[in-house]
Parts: structure tokens; sequence; C-alpha cells
């Protein structure tokens, strides 16, 4: 005997109602999971550009020489010039640490942190 043969005896025996049974798709439905399986390439292609470009735009402006504006703790923004790339961090000069005794004439800050600061503002 197959399956298919016992499972409508099965049904028969237990009085279930067609509509506890498992419910159908309505025709043309599909799952977030299969949505994303059939993007288009272009799409895909597309999102992935214009990430790629906000990151190089970003490391551009995190070059020694650049100036960067960036918030201040009184909320303004203020330019801060790059001194340094080390890798994963990025030393940027004070431009009150020549003014102040009290202020630190250059800052270390990690890459990531600044590039998510740089995002948020615009």
């Amino acid at each position: 005997m197959k399956m298919n043969e016992v499972m409508p005896d099965l049904d028969q025996a237990m009085d279930i109602p067609n509509s506890v049974k498992s419910p159908k798709k309505p025709q043309g439905s599909v799952s977030p999971r299969q949505a994303r399986q059939h993007r288009k390439p272009g799409q895909q292609q597309g999102q992935q550009r214009k990430n790629q470009q906000s990151q190089q735009n970003l490391d551009q402006q995190l070059r020694p020489g650049k100036t960067v504006n960036l918030p201040t703790d009184q909320g303004n923004e203020q330019e801060f010039k790059v001194t340094r790339d080390m890798g994963d961090e990025i030393e940027i000069e004070n431009p009150e640490g020549n003014t102040s005794p009290s202020q630190p004439n250059k800052l270390v800050y990690k890459k990531s942190d600044l590039e998510k600061v740089i995002r948020n503002r615009k």
C-alpha cells in the first residue's frame, strides 16, 4: 500500500474536516525567502555598487590631509583635519588643542566609529 492511499483512510477514520487540514496558499503568493532568491541579478549588483561607492567616498574623506566635519559636544559641527591613517584607526588634529592647554593636540578614533558618524550626519 502506498502512502497516498493510506492518507485518505486516516482522514476518514479521524473525521478531520477539510478546513482544519493544511491550508493551501493562494496561487501566485511568494514567501519572503523566495522573493529574495528570485530578485533580478541587476538589482543585487546595483545595490552592491552603491555600497562600494559609498565606502570609497568614506575612505577618501578619511585620508590624511583631508578635513572632516564632525559633531562636537556642544551640538555644533567642526572641521577636523585627518593627520594619519593607521589601518583601523584614524588620527585627527584637534583645532582647539593649540589654544587650550587642557585639550589634546591630536585624537585617535576607530575608523568604523568615524564612518558611522559621517553616515548618520548625512
